[in-house]
């Protein structure tokens, strides 16, 4: 029955596709956009079970049903954060004056900054400041419409520090109304202690997944190849374990320029592979070829003033399915929203704005292995959804610094109605 029904005059940016697969190409372009409309919710599945132009029979409607009118407002489905590492403690703000006055990424990371600074103040913290640290950024992050958020550990560089991050995830997946994805990245970067010690340190990740999968704390293992990390053979060690345990794989590959790193990826069937700013001709055919997600960081680049750009057109062109999301991390990218993203997407690496929304909710869903639950708005997803204050949804990246979200509703509850945050993660019911 219909439990909740939410109208609109406005445009319903659908973004369904019939296959379940990725949009690639022109299917890109489609948001599917019904105009005007009516879309109805089971508050106790917190499912979809209604959408169309029509309103519903009365047959349908529990008795009690509650009606939204966002009047002539965009409605969409939330958005899905594929890429981000959500939980830490301490600022790297002294890395971003020192940013502004012309120091590089690898500058900062040489000058014992970055990683290793963010490392120590983790380890520092308290678990209720880690968690308190979790809460805000997620409140933030649903602020702006994100419903489902990917969280990667990789800042403590222990086998405790990584299993502490990795349940104070689930104790924040407890807490919040929508989705979080927890990612197991065990491979971000060799200890200090362990720098005459490598293989050391692989092995010790590697006996950590046996932990993580036995107390089912994460879903994906992820790796980060860079010369300031893990070599390519380093990184196949940890990601041929965690696939022989039953782990999904994702990649940081290819960020500063083509090593071989998202064609591993390819090669081990990886999930996603993420930043690519600078893969080659090579690599683009071989993504392109399979069913591996190129996950693009635009934010990242902007933050860090590094002149690389993932190539977005030609991975498009060559049938590569994209997505994107925000990095959010304290060092190269501490970006909460993902109308930055969809302006950056199209000003600095060239997507039209109906590629950019598929690309961060649609093809996101599939970065995170939620393509058959979220990123579209149709009877059976999760009745995760955004109402715009506008009735455009192009002003998403048009208005930039704008609070252009009026509501979010998470698995069927208010996480933001009416332009207010819930008080808690946890969201409302939705009651008039």
């Amino acid at each position: 029955m219909i439990k909740f029904l939410l109208r609109t005059r406005g445009p319903i940016l659908t973004l369904r596709e019939p296959y379940h697969a990725p949009k690639r190409q022109e299917a890109l372009c489609d948001l599917n956009i019904i105009f005007g409309g009516f879309v109805g919710i089971d508050t106790e599945s917190g499912k979809i079970n209604y959408l169309s132009q029509h309103p519903p029979e009365k047959s349908l409607m529990n008795g009690r049903c509650v009606e939204y009118d966002a009047g002539a407002r965009v409605i969409m489905p939330g958005f899905v954060d594929c890429h981000n590492h959500l939980l830490w403690a301490g600022s790297r703000a002294h890395e971003f004056f020192a940013r502004c006055k012309g120091a590089t990424y690898h500058e900062i990371a040489e000058a014992d900054g970055g990683i290793a600074y963010t490392r120590q103040k983790t380890l520092d913290a308290t678990e209720d400041e880690l968690l308190e640290n979790g809460r805000r950024h997620l409140r933030m992050l649903a602020d702006h419409g994100v419903t489902t958020v990917e969280a990667k550990s990789g800042y403590a560089l222990t086998k405790e520090g990584e299993l502490r991050t990795l349940r104070a995830f689930a104790r924040l997946q407890s807490e919040f109304a929508g989705t979080i994805v927890p990612t197991y990245l065990g491979g971000h970067l060799i200890p200090p202690e362990f720098a005459d010690r490598r293989e050391k340190y692989i092995d010790e990740v590697i006996q950590t997944l046996a932990v993580i999968r036995r107390e089912k704390l994460a879903e994906f293992c992820d790796v980060f190849v860079d010369p300031l990390a893990l070599t390519r053979e380093e990184g196949r060690r940890i990601l041929l374990a965690a696939k022989e345990q039953g782990f999904l794989l994702k990649l940081h590959a290819d960020e500063f320029g083509d090593d071989g790193t998202s064609a591993l990826g390819v090669e081990l069937g990886a999930t996603s592979v993420d930043h690519l700013a600078g893969m080659g001709s090579e690599s683009i055919k071989k993504l392109a070829e399979s069913g591996t997600i190129a996950v693009l960081l635009p934010a990242t680049m902007f933050f860090t003033q590094t002149a690389l750009n993932a190539p977005v057109r030609e991975l498009i062109d060559a049938g590569a399915a994209v997505a994107l999301a925000t990095d959010l991390n304290p060092g190269s990218s501490l970006v909460f929203d993902p109308s930055f993203v969809l302006t950056l997407a199209g000003l600095r690496m060239g997507m039209a704005c109906d590629e950019a929304i598929n690309a961060h909710i649609k093809n996101a869903a599939f970065a995170v292995g939620r393509g058959y639950t979220k990123g579209s708005l149709a009877p059976g997803m999760d009745a995760d959804i955004v109402v715009l204050d506008t009735g455009d949804y192009r002003e998403l990246g048009y208005y930039i610094g704008a609070d252009n979200v009026d509501t979010v509703i998470a698995r069927g509850r208010f996480l933001k109605r009416r332009g207010c945050l819930t008080d808690t993660l946890a969201g409302e019911a939705m009651l008039e």
